[in-house]
């Protein structure tokens, strides 16, 4: 029995990851071609009108420099502005920053695309719930933005969810499980002003801009690339 009841909460867990990364490809993706699509069966894939679906507002954004910038960092001077032409830059008075969700991935070679899928399906859900807020959702993968994550003491378990807030430079880490209902409580007590926060310092300016995510795997590396060591010769070898 004992056997029975685990193997149903297991493949109720998968069933509910697997409807997680279901709805972030709906609410998210829905214009790429979807992984079980055959051209000579379905006929070549015709994305949806661009001016009849729009990703829903959950949806986050992969974290490159532009997107870090026109989402978080409101506050910064404008690429392009010149102090000479311009003058001193100074950010509106009324000007409200956002707070910042920002989901650490691991690398696509380890949870594969359905795995990450999962994941950001997970933050969507709880960010659908968090709708009106001035809350906004970035994600990255691990080791894509190794200045960020040093700064935000990511460290080196991923998942990893934090909250970044640019107005006070301060951010928190969530130390359970990534899934809504978590995300949810994390959110809540951030809104209530009952996380722990550390230091958050960094240059906008030094972020990386990946290549976006077509949600398919990655490749592994070829055999080819790897070094040879036939000519390495060990003690003891004839």
């Amino acid at each position: 029995m004992r056997w029975g009841l685990a193997l149903a909460l297991w493949a109720a867990s998968v069933e509910g990851l697997s409807e997680l990364g279901d709805r972030y490809r709906q609410l998210c993706a829905a214009h790429l071609q979807p992984d079980n699509w055959d051209e000579q069966e379905d006929g070549p894939w015709v994305p949806p009108d661009a001016t009849a679906w729009q990703p829903h507002s959950a949806c986050p954004e992969q974290l490159t420099a532009d997107s870090f910038r026109g989402q978080c960092a409101l506050h910064l001077q404008p690429k392009g502005w010149s102090e000479e032409e311009d003058g001193p830059y100074a950010p509106p008075p009324d000007l409200a920053l956002p707070t910042c969700i920002l989901l650490f991935v691991p690398h696509l070679l380890d949870s594969g695309a359905a795995g990450r899928m999962e994941l950001l399906g997970a933050l969507v859900d709880a960010a659908s719930r968090e709708r009106g807020k001035p809350l906004v959702y970035l994600w990255a993968e691990a080791g894509a933005q190794p200045e960020l994550e040093a700064a935000l003491h990511v460290g080196a378990t991923y998942p990893k969810l934090v909250l970044y807030s640019p107005r006070l430079r301060v951010g928190t880490p969530l130390q359970l499980a990534l899934t809504p209902a978590n995300i949810g409580s994390f959110l809540l007590k951030a809104a209530l002003s009952r996380l722990p926060v550390r230091p958050a310092l960094f240059d906008a300016d030094a972020l990386a801009s990946p290549a976006p995510w077509d949600l398919q795997d990655a490749q592994p590396p070829s055999c080819a690339d790897e070094p040879s060591y036939d000519h390495v010769r060990l003690e003891g070898d004839v």
